[in-house]
């Protein structure tokens, strides 16, 4: 039995990864074959070294153990294992393909009796805070044509461990900028610690790294595809911290698949014409910019067709909202992106939106917008009559 899943080290950190799962073996595929899917298998391996922080009531746990001979992290994304050195954990290997990477990643499969409910789990914070740290150790191991990275640092005086998702090679003593976010995940609160791509600044504040722009992750959950007057679409519903969203794969080399880490670039608009603050826009995020971007929807061939609401999807994080909207278009299901997040549109309800055309990578592409900004503004009050 093959199990198709994501990068589980950080997609674990949110809710998804609290269903349960199977406790038969998993036959992993071979990571040297060329068509390998993305698989995982289950394992375990006395515990090395164990690793835990805590920050105002937030933790943060990892373990270390030997996996062919190297010294390797595994995640305990929800920070629910009591375990010791000396103890035998149970872990998942997984392997995935993102953004053009391929990724080795490792998940302690331990749960305590108990997990909390649901709805006892505050909204999803966007709190984070970056910082610069020095490498200690570098956690590493390859199998075939994947990999997987941490590095070993100290936070606030803590031993942790970051898992390398930006492809990076450092060694020890080298310096490293992480972004240490505080998550509120099923009632449980996590510390999670990413490091960020070269070039980003050590300081949050710092005025060459944008407060309004965070590196983030989020699971795949379906995948929409189509093809329409021969033109191709594609879009990912990605679960982000309790919310859903519509993402524009454009940048990414190849599609990805459900149950796959996403990786993302979320960032803040101040917009007028928006509710609140401003909009929140979310974008496939690489480790560089270099790659194939679409603007397919800012192109002239564009016209205006309706559909149906079929699911709305909204995200609301201080004062900045996101809207989109799953349509049924053409006989299928396609993401509109509510450029202003000014409507409030509901299941049923069929709206008149933007379909366009460009050229992304030298394919032809179709995007689905919405524009409505009078939406969100208010009505001229009537002259007061002589």
């Amino acid at each position: 039995m093959t199990l198709r899943l994501g990068t589980c080290v950080f997609v674990g950190m949110m809710a998804w990864m609290i269903a349960p799962v199977h406790s038969e073996p998993v036959a992993a595929t071979s990571a040297t074959s060329a068509a390998a899917a993305p698989s995982a298998s289950m394992e375990s391996a006395p515990i090395e070294e164990v690793m835990e922080a805590s920050d105002g009531g937030f933790r943060f746990d990892a373990f270390v153990v030997r996996w062919h001979g190297a010294r390797v992290l595994v995640s305990d994304p929800l920070g629910v294992c009591r375990l010791s050195v000396g103890d035998r954990i149970r872990f998942m290997v997984a392997r995935s393909d993102v953004a053009g990477r391929h990724l080795l990643s490792f998940m302690s499969l331990e749960r305590p009796e108990g997990q909390p409910s649901a709805a006892s789990a505050p909204p999803p914070s966007f709190a984070g805070q970056s910082a610069a740290a020095t490498v200690e150790e570098v956690l590493s191991v390859t199998d075939g044509d994947y990999r997987s990275a941490a590095y070993v640092i100290q936070w606030r005086g803590q031993r942790v461990a970051v898992t390398d998702l930006v492809g990076g090679r450092l060694l020890p003593g080298a310096p490293i900028r992480i972004m240490a976010s505080r998550l509120s995940v099923m009632g449980h609160q996590v510390l999670q610690f990413v490091n960020l791509p070269a070039g980003a600044a050590s300081d949050a504040t710092s005025a060459a790294a944008p407060a309004n722009v965070a590196h983030d992750v989020g699971l795949i959950d379906e995948v929409l595809k189509g093809t329409f007057g021969g033109d191709s679409y594609a879009a990912y519903i990605v679960s982000w911290h309790g919310v859903e969203v519509a993402l524009d794969p454009a940048k990414l080399a190849q599609l990805q698949q459900v149950g796959e880490t996403a990786l993302l670039r979320v960032r803040r608009v101040d917009l007028p014409l928006s509710p609140g603050k401003g909009t929140l826009v979310f974008a496939a995020d690489t480790p560089d910019d270099t790659a194939p971007t679409a603007d397919v929807a800012a192109s002239a061939a564009g016209s205006m067709v309706q559909g149906v609401v079929e699911r709305v999807l909204h995200a609301q994080v201080e004062g900045y909202h996101y809207r989109a909207y799953v349509v049924r278009w053409s006989g299928s299901q396609v993401a509109v992106d509510d450029m202003f997040a000014t409507t409030n549109y509901k299941k049923g309800d069929q709206i008149t939106f933007i379909m366009g055309r460009g050229v992304s990578g030298g394919e032809r592409r179709v995007a689905f917008l919405l524009i409505d900004p009078k939406a969100a503004m208010p009505e001229k009050a009537a002259p007061a009559s002589r």
